[in-house]
């Protein structure tokens, strides 16, 4: 879910969908009722990349049909953008899903009025508006009350894309360790978990991190050596780069069995606690 996908306006309602496949990509999504304007942009714009759909309509002709009971679905709604054909759609579509479904409601003084009863779980965000109020100036009530909600609904969704990495096995001790090496910043944060979590030195984590790049159990000291923007490159369309590196670390691992741990089971805390590891 794109932590920016709500920010230019209140959205009338967001459906986002947390799927069990291994791509990165699809653990979790987000739609809008009212896709792309809903943003205020004017280009559409898959015809840069197909992957940025955010259309309601994508989302029960593409993702509908494939939920599971191994899904979460989690509607968004906030109080000024629940109307009558609003909460028909919700009601409609929570009829036809067979995935665990949740709802997040948001207002200030008043929430959307939606029956609860369709969800296995309910947030209520209610802000005291009349405390805000009191903040706000005048002339500007509506638009200040539109960015308080707004924020709100950003820290949810923050709290349900957080909830889904922990569930998809990406965090170790509170921090993201399954973390996409695509840049410099984020190769040496890599290389520094890996230090961190198996007691290494530097030079001993980065062959880890190489090693699980490379898939090579044995990794030449020219790579040591080697620039930065090789190792990028290469661990561009690597997955579990670092989880590797940390199983590699503790020395029990090969990279074959490493891989093979990880597959059997993605969340790399049940790994090492299953090895009496963690």
């Amino acid at each position: 879910m794109p932590q920016n996908v709500h920010q230019p306006l209140v959205p009338h309602s967001i459906v986002i969908t947390q799927c069990t496949r291994v791509s990165d990509y699809n653990d979790v999504r987000a739609f809008l009722l009212g896709g792309n304007a809903m943003l205020g942009l004017q280009q559409d714009l898959t015809t840069k990349d197909p992957d940025l759909v955010l259309g309601w309509d994508h989302f029960t002709s593409h993702f509908l049909p494939k939920l599971t009971q191994q899904d979460l679905v989690v509607f968004v709604l906030s109080r000024q953008d629940v109307d009558t054909k609003v909460a028909a759609e919700v009601s409609g579509m929570c009829s036809s899903i067979c995935a665990q479904k949740g709802a997040i409601l948001v207002g200030a003084g008043a929430l959307p009025e939606v029956d609860s009863s369709m969800f296995k779980c309910c947030i209520r965000i209610l802000l005291p508006r009349q405390v805000l109020s009191s903040y706000w100036s005048s002339d500007l009530e509506e638009e200040e009350e539109a960015v308080n909600c707004e924020m709100a609904m950003k820290w949810a969704l923050n709290a349900v894309s957080t909830g889904a990495h922990i569930m998809k096995g990406k965090v170790l001790c509170n921090r993201m360790v399954d973390l996409q090496l695509s840049n410099d910043k984020l190769f040496h944060r890599g290389v520094k978990m890996v230090e961190d979590f198996g007691r290494l030195s530097k030079q001993e984590a980065l062959k880890c991190v190489l090693s699980s790049i490379y898939r090579e159990d044995n990794v030449e000291a020219s790579l040591l050596v080697d620039r930065v923007e090789k190792h990028i490159a290469n661990a561009a369309h690597k997955t579990k780069v670092v989880p590797l590196a940390l199983l590699i670390s503790t020395g029990r691992f090969s990279i074959r069995e490493a891989s093979t741990a990880l597959e059997q089971d993605p969340v790399i805390r049940s790994v090492l606690a299953r090895h009496a590891l963690h």
